[in-house]
């Protein structure tokens, strides 16, 4: 029989694999595109436990956030905008939100696994500006990301942040 580190040990390679899949970065980098209207993606697993694109779009956080079930992992990420007035000139620049989602009702085996995946989608997601570990979808409201974001940066705060 299998071994728990030798089943571990599998389960991990596997995940590597699964997740140097490249069409998954390039997701994350239409996402980091300006150019590109794309501002979030999510990665999940399907039923089989394969990585799969669980859902991309254009609408932000308010439309990644539903698709966050609480009996599910998922690992994305999103855009915000930070804009800044001064002086008659704006700044408007890019900052990215980096997810790992362990929905209330995920069992005890698949909460353990998270814990060796996170650093393998971290790889993916790589340029994030905030990294959060998630169960609770109003853990995502403007206000909580917002503190969270302010407190990340150096002293200079940006005026405003758009979701």
């Amino acid at each position: 029989t299998q071994s728990t580190w030798e089943y571990n040990r599998a389960c991990l390679i596997t995940l590597c694999m699964a997740t140097t899949d490249p069409s998954f970065r390039a997701e994350w980098e239409k996402v980091r595109d300006n150019n590109d209207a794309q501002n979030w993606v999510l990665l999940g697993f399907d039923d089989k436990k394969k990585v799969v694109v669980a859902g991309k779009g254009e609408g932000g956080r308010a439309e990644m956030v539903p698709l966050l079930e609480d009996n599910k992992v998922f690992f994305g990420a999103f855009k915000v905008r930070a804009v800044d007035e001064r002086g008659g000139v704006t700044s408007d620049r890019s900052k990215f939100i980096f997810i790992q989602w362990i929905g209330e009702n995920v069992g005890a085996m698949a909460k353990g696994r998270v814990a060796m995946q996170r650093p393998e989608f971290e790889t993916i997601f790589q340029g994030a500006h905030l990294h959060l570990q998630l169960s609770d979808p109003t853990d995502l409201d403007e206000e909580t990301l917002i503190g969270k974001l302010n407190a990340s940066t150096g002293a200079h705060k940006p005026a405003a942040y758009e979701f």
